[in-house]
């Protein structure tokens, strides 16, 4: 409720006292113009040469004769028709005055009669990084809105309101400023301004909607227009009911609310865990202890066994992590009798005397076996031991070492000697998350450079920071801000670099690319190639991935972002599979393209043009309000804050996987999530420690290939190193080799037809004593061989293949079938 006070509220009876005939017909005019859906008829006499020069006519005879007759830019200017429409509302915005005093007041500006005009110390404006020219001044109610924004969350306008109680339009500068548009369209008694929450907030969208279904209620059953002229306060009576009714329903509404759990700020919910015995964890996010508090019942149910662990980690939204749990092995110790022989269990016996005096022989357990912990999945119900030198394999000591209530006394020892059991279930486990460091890096890598690359899109896009300001902020703002916060929390200069010398590769999707074009010229290359090869050089879907964009949502971002990414994938798989270096380069040419980019110098700048060189320069240039709040923050406090951002993020870019878990590696959070774990668990599991893994496995860049360019080389053939008797009468051939495998296959199945040419097939000849296939591809292969390290050899494209026998005969490859021209030694 703490919003109430700072509400504002159309009062129509209050409008109304300053409004003219004249004043609505220029204000009509104004918001038609705003919005977009006045005509041209509107502005048909009233347009002039300035319009005209502006559409591009400067001719001066051409335009008398279209401002004595206008009907001409309908008859032979038509197209013009847009432009000049365009131009007469820009005219229309700039120079509207508003002359109700009311929507003045709304709007921020002094009364039309106001002449006292209210100027802040020059060193005041200083400190928020406003510089004024002392000899033109400007006004406080027209300064820039970022710096009003500033100066009302450090309570300098509180203080010249109190100053100034007769200027009202002073509390209307900040946030609370209302557009003219908005104010004359609104309805009477319709909320303009409520302080501005996390849209999960109960309290925030219960109050909405309750105050618009109360004001329905009233405006169209209670209120009476004739009243409202009449009695003074009977309007200010009718809003009060309004509210009144809006609390009445949100007192009502609390039973549901205890029922949902939906809780409205971090007090409750400290309050609410607190006293169930869960502790209260300042780093997770507000939506991660909501979780918490409406799954609690389950979680308490579920209380000491497997699945609530697993249950604590989704509800947290860490579903990557995984749990495992230690079971301790006996086993025989194996020995070899010798070198050659196999490993055998091993069995020592030591001698017992018994209180008569006599002996006996007792199995040695300390001697006879090993004891070791194998690490394995908690929900694994299929256990499948592993040997001592496994990699999930540890040693007695390694585990038990540094448990400080594991006792190895003479009694557990003497426990697991004789206790039978090949293994057992132990109190230790603990939590691992393997994290892929690719897929991470690739999301906040790129998505952050697509927001920054395109700033002048991304600046219009606003979303919500409650724990911050009641303010939007841009998205653009927000990721400045979350790489300032990423520069405090880890003590680095958040430093722009901008020399070549500094930067070796900027990853981000190249947006300064005409993507019609680059399509055009992959067309024209693999026409070329397909031309001159007969194969496509392009898979031709990559085009469906290369597109000129613009921003005007968060969902344009999102989508965009999965389109570069699936861009990728596609990529890097190409690169992988295919046979071909002309194509790989191809691809590697096009990804470089497309996937690297450059630093534009135009983006970091301020707004007078200026160079900057640092991030949080950047931040004050862009907000000064969340400059200063970045400013006030401590490193310890930047966790919380970067945690919050990156949930938001992943709020609204749906199709990230990583936004929330920005600050993962994080020891508070990494302590906060296992103490979790420990409220809900087993108390006969004992979490040792948590692991994490970065795994680093680009395809794209970890993938090595070995290409070869040449398309064929002629190989001289010798049958007689087969030692098969037809190689007696054919002593050698020439054959043209491919390199791909399959074109190497090939030419030994033609090779094989010569051993075997089923014209000179004769009983003569024992089959035992022709080459077989094997040896004949064998050879083929190190005839290829050695053919690629002789760079003498000769390259040819044709496909044909003469075999000579010193002139006994000769066979000419023609197609598929072998020709024997002229006469046989057979």
């Amino acid at each position: 409720m703490n919003g109430v006070p700072k509400m504002v509220v159309k009062m129509s009876s209050r409008a109304k006292k300053y409004e003219t005939l004249d004043i609505m017909k220029e204000a009509d005019i104004y918001i038609a113009a705003s919005l977009k859906v006045d005509t041209f008829n509107a502005y048909r006499y009233t347009f002039d040469a300035n319009t005209l020069i502006s559409v591009g006519i400067f001719d001066r005879r051409e335009r008398q004769r279209i401002l004595m007759k206008p009907s001409l830019i309908e008859q032979e200017y038509r197209h013009l028709i847009p432009a000049i429409l365009e131009h007469e509302r820009e005219k229309t915005i700039k120079k509207y005055v508003e002359k109700n005093d009311y929507y003045r007041m709304l709007n921020g500006q002094p009364a039309l009669n106001d002449r006292e005009v209210i100027y802040l110390d020059i060193d005041v404006l200083d400190k928020y990084g406003y510089t004024e020219d002392p000899d033109n001044r400007t006004p406080l109610h027209q300064l820039p809105s970022e710096i009003l924004l500033a100066m009302e969350a450090d309570g300098i306008l509180s203080e010249l309101q109190e100053q100034y109680p007769h200027k009202k339009y002073i509390s209307y500068v900040g946030s609370r400023k209302i557009p003219i548009v908005e104010a004359r369209r609104a309805h009477n008694f319709d909320l303009l301004y409520f302080p501005k929450q996390d849209d999960n907030n109960r309290f925030y969208r219960d109050f909405l909607f309750f105050y618009e279904e109360a004001r329905e209620y009233f405006t169209s059953v209670i209120y009476n227009h004739n009243f409202g002229t009449r009695y003074e306060y009977y309007d200010g009576f009718i809003g009060l009911m309004i509210l009144t009714m809006t609390i009445q329903r949100m007192i009502s509404s609390l039973f549901k609310v205890v029922v949902d759990r939906d809780f409205y700020d971090l007090a409750t919910l400290r309050l609410f865990l607190e006293s169930f015995g869960v502790p209260f964890m300042e780093i997770f996010t507000v939506q991660q202890q909501r979780m918490l508090v409406k799954n609690l019942n389950i979680l308490i149910l579920k209380k000491q066994s497997t699945q609530v662990m697993y249950d604590v980690l989704d509800l947290l939204g860490y579903d990557s992590f995984e749990l495992a749990k230690y079971v301790l092995v006996k086993q025989h110790k194996m020995v070899q009798a010798n070198v050659e022989a196999d490993y055998k269990p091993q069995f020592v016996y030591k001698t017992i005397t018994r209180e008569d005096g006599t002996q006996y022989l007792e199995l040695d357990s300390s001697a006879s076996f090993d004891y070791y912990f194998v690490r394995l999945d908690m929900k694994d119900p299929d256990i499948k031991l592993e040997d001592i030198t496994a990699d999930n394999a540890y040693t007695y000591e390694e585990v038990t070492g540094r448990d400080p209530t594991w006792i190895n006394d003479d009694d557990l020892a003497e426990k697991l000697e004789k206790t039978d059991f090949n293994f057992v279930e132990t109190k230790y486990a603990d939590v691992s998350i393997n994290i892929r460091m690719q897929e991470k890096l690739f999301e906040l890598v790129y998505l952050s450079r697509m927001i920054l690359d395109k700033h002048k899109d991304t600046n219009a896009i606003k979303i919500t920071l409650a724990r911050v300001s009641d303010n939007p902020f841009s998205i653009l703002e927000c990721q400045v801000f979350l790489i300032c916060l990423m520069c405090k929390m880890t003590t680095m200069v958040p430093k722009i670099l901008r020399k070549p010398s500094q930067i070796l590769t900027v990853l981000g999707f190249n947006f300064h690319e005409d993507a019609e074009r680059i399509k055009e010229e992959i067309i024209k290359v693999n026409d070329e190639y397909k031309y001159k090869y007969g194969i496509d050089l392009f898979d031709m879907d990559v085009l469906d991935y290369i597109r000129n964009v613009t921003f005007k949502t968060a969902k344009d971002v999102n989508d965009f972002y999965v389109n570069v990414k699936n861009f990728e994938e596609f990529m890097s798989y190409a690169m992988i599979t295919t046979k071909s270096v002309d194509a790989y380069h191809a691809y590697r040419k096009l990804y470089n393209t497309l996937m690297i980019t450059w630093i534009d110098d135009e983006t970091y700048q301020d707004r007078d043009g200026n160079p900057l060189f640092r991030y949080d320069e950047y931040l004050k240039a862009l907000n000064p309000e969340l400059y200063n709040f970045y400013n006030k923050l401590t490193s310890e406090e930047c966790p919380d804050y970067i945690n919050y951002i990156g949930t938001k993020f992943s709020t609204i870019f749906e199709d990230t996987e990583y936004m929330g878990m920005i600050n993962i590696g994080d020891a508070t959070l990494i302590e906060a999530i296992i103490e979790m774990i420990r409220t809900f668990k087993s108390l006969t599991i004992d979490i040792r420690d948590m692991d994490i893994v970065y795994v680093f496995d680009s395809r794209t860049r970890n993938t090595m290939r070995l290409f070869s360019k040449i398309e064929s080389m002629t190989a001289t053939l010798n049958p007689k190193e087969l030692m098969c008797k037809y190689g007696d009468y054919v002593s050698e051939l020439q054959e043209t080799l491919r390199p791909c495998d399959d074109m190497l296959l090939k030419s030994a199945e033609k090779f094989i037809s010569y051993i075997y040419p089923k014209e000179l097939n004769n009983t003569l000849y024992e089959k035992e004593t022709f080459v077989t296939e094997y040896r004949a591809i064998d050879y083929l292969f190190r005839v290829y061989d050695d053919l690629g390290h002789d760079l003498g050899a000769v390259i040819e494209t044709k496909d044909t293949m003469q075999l000579t026998d010193k002139g006994h005969c000769v066979f000419c490859w023609e197609g598929e079938t072998p020709v024997i021209v002229g006469n046989t030694p057979l």
